[in-house]
Formats: C-alpha cells, structure tokens, sequence
C-alpha cells in the first residue's frame, strides 16, 4: 500500500507545481463608511437644546490603493499579500454658542498589510472570485487640530483664537477582510473588480501637543508637561483632577481612550499579471 501511494503523492505534487501561478496586481479603489458608525459629535447652541447630535463617518473613508503579490496553487486556491495606503480627513467634534466656537478636525494615513486567502480566479475568461483574510495597520499616523474662538466682545472683553494641534501613538489591532468580485483574465493579463468589506478599530494610545498658538503668538514652551503629553487608559479614578490620573505638572497627563473605527465597505479595481500555467 506504501508503495502505491508514494508514486501518486509525488504526481500530485508535481501536478500543483506544474501549474502553480505567479500574480502581481496594481489595486485603486474607494471606500465608504457603514451606516451608524459614530466617530464624534456636534453641538450649537444657538439653536437650543435639539442643536445636539452625533458625527458618523470612518477614519478609513476615502481613496484607497496598493500593490497586491500571490501565489495560486491551482484554479480554485490561492494566497495573497497586499500592501495598501489611504488617508483620510474629518470633522470630529463642534460646538458654536454666541460665545465659544470649537472644531476637532482629524487627519489620519495607513499603510495597511492584507494577508488573504483567494478562491477562483486565475482561470481564463471571466470568473468570480473571493476573499478573506486579515487587516494588519504596518504604520497609522493621526493628526488632531483643534480650533478654539472667544468671542467676549458684547461683554467689554476681546476676541481670542487659540489653536493646538496633536500627534497620536495609535495601537497596531488586527482587522478582518472580505471580497467577491470578478476576474477577465486573457493569457497573461488579468482584469479584477471586487466589493470589500474591511473591518478595523483601533485606539489612541498616548498624543503630543506640538503646536499652540493664541491669536498666532506661540504659547507651546509655556504648557505643562501634564497638558503636552497624554496617555490615553480605560478608566479615571473620581478623586482624579482635570488633568488625569497625574497631579505632577513635569509628568505626562492621562485622558479617556476612544475608539478609532476605519472600517470601510468600498469597491476596487485591479491590472495585473499571472505568470505560469
């Protein structure tokens, strides 16, 4: 028996090597934010107590685009490893009353990693495909900038601007992805167009204050080490002050996580090349 099954075990594998497929795909596509993902708030208090509500969106809205390697063991399986960057910009918190006004606005970039398995496709003519597999951030980078007026002018008082601005330490938590779409492919050349799904969340895990200006004078130097640098926990204790866990003004501060959603379902267009059988 041992004998009859190392002949065949060897013309199976000889069979996937012979036809085992090469791929290369340059990817561009857009992505669209889930309905009822919050991502802030907004407030304006001049029309009342019904001017609240909240800001839905995604951090990962927006142009999307990659390189995408693979290997294909046969007409129905095969593995890829894309290499995708976006970037993106949103308003996360405003607030307007007859004296203050305040916006939060946030600009994030990724480099995403997206290890998957692909079932279909590398045949020739037209074929449906799919995909599943992994989200990994490589690299996140986010920017806070918030705007602050007082207007105290119809008090006898001035008006003042103030502006700072945020970089965050962002956590590297891993997400979920899926596809279908369909796939041209004539000899070499391979046509692809898909619908995503791409679920990710991630969190701040501390920011630096790096600029602060009132009315463009630089007031940066001048700010505590409590106030210039924050790590964002889970929870503050109730005896805690403004400023956090920490009471030492030359310490970094603490301030409440919250959640970064970059989830996305969007459409993709590729070329490509398969090179083998």
């Amino acid at each position: 028996m041992k004998n009859t099954l190392t002949p065949l075990v060897i013309s199976l594998f000889c069979i996937q090597a012979a036809y085992g497929q090469f791929s290369i795909h340059l990817d561009g596509g857009y992505g669209f934010a889930p309905p009822n993902q919050e991502v802030g708030s907004f407030s304006d208090r001049t029309q009342g107590f019904n001017g609240f509500g909240y800001v839905f969106g995604s951090y990962g809205k927006g142009v999307q685009a990659g390189l995408r390697l693979g290997y294909h063991w046969n007409y129905l399986l095969g593995v890829e490893l894309g290499a995708y960057f976006q970037q993106h910009e949103l308003r996360s918190y405003s607030l307007n009353d007859t004296v203050f006004v305040q916006t939060v606005d946030r600009s994030t970039s990724q480099i995403l990693l997206t290890p998957t398995l692909v079932f279909g496709r590398s045949d020739e003519g037209l074929r449906p495909f799919g995909r599943v597999g992994l989200v990994i951030p490589l690299n996140t980078s986010l920017t806070e900038d918030l705007y602050l007026e007082n207007d105290f002018t119809n008090q006898g008082g001035t008006f003042n601007v103030s502006r700072r601005e945020y970089e965050h330490e962002v956590s590297r938590n891993m997400g979920a992805l899926a596809s279908l779409g369909l796939c041209y492919r004539k000899g070499m050349l391979s046509i692809t167009a898909e619908a995503y799904w791409q679920s990710l969340t991630l969190r701040p895990l501390s920011r630096t204050m790096v600029s602060y200006t009132v009315n463009d004078e630089d007031f940066l130097e001048q700010i505590p080490t409590v106030l210039r640098e924050q790590v964002f926990v889970d929870e503050i204790r109730e005896d805690s002050n403004g400023f956090g866990l920490n009471t030492d003004p030359d310490q970094p501060g603490t301030q409440l996580v919250f959640a970064l959603p970059y989830s996305t379902v969007g459409l993709r267009l590729g070329i490509g090349i398969m090179i083998g059988e």
